[in-house]
């Protein structure tokens, strides 16, 4: 194994904590695995499932500041996962790959917060996600043909 492949695989579990850590666990005084409390209660109306419906309300509010954290702060959240997967080098790792574990990572995420009442699931946020993710994976393919590596 190369030493840049050790190095990104490093950088991509270090994403990962900080990804979960940001969004799932975030506000949450979790050291041990015994410290989870799920809300099995939570009232499924917080529960964003409108495509959409919620950015464009936070683009017509009184400030787009929450809008533009809410777009671009997911799209970029995810793209390092679209940049670091697939140079991690194996073939379910291409864009079909990335795209699936964008989705999944994302879908688990939104769940998790839900059931830890540590955010709002909502269904934007699963959509610019991957939007991130396929950028990030545009990103790393658009940086391996300036390197001369198909």
């Amino acid at each position: 194994m190369r030493w840049w492949h050790e190095v990104g695989l490093l950088l991509f579990v270090v994403y990962l904590i900080l990804l979960l850590a940001l969004t799932v666990f975030r506000g949450a005084q979790i050291y041990f695995p015994w410290n989870l409390h799920p809300d099995w209660g939570r009232d499924t109306s917080v529960i964003n499932l409108r495509p959409l419906v919620g950015s464009w309300q936070l683009f017509n509010g009184t400030t787009r500041l929450d809008f533009y954290y809410q777009t671009f702060g997911n799209v970029l959240w995810f793209m390092p996962l679209g940049l670091l997967w697939p140079a991690l080098g194996r073939r379910g790792h291409r864009l079909w790959g990335t795209a699936c574990l964008s989705l999944l990572l994302s879908l688990g995420i939104e769940c998790w917060q839900f059931l830890l009442a540590t955010g709002i699931a909502d269904i934007d946020d699963v959509i610019f996600n991957f939007i991130g993710g396929l950028v990030g994976y545009g990103l790393y393919r658009i940086g391996r043909g300036l390197c001369g590596r198909s």
